[in-house]
């Protein structure tokens, strides 16, 4: 049972990182697309 909590909290933890990452990689595109304009 603890195993699986532990396994749990770290595929939500993996799953914040990656939507972190997303995120800055879409604001750093956006920050592109306003400075070609």
């Amino acid at each position: 049972l603890e195993q699986t909590m532990v396994a749990i909290q770290k595929a939500q933890i993996g799953f914040q990182a990656t939507m972190h990452v997303r995120n800055r990689m879409v604001q750093a595109y956006t920050d592109i697309m306003n400075m070609q304009v």
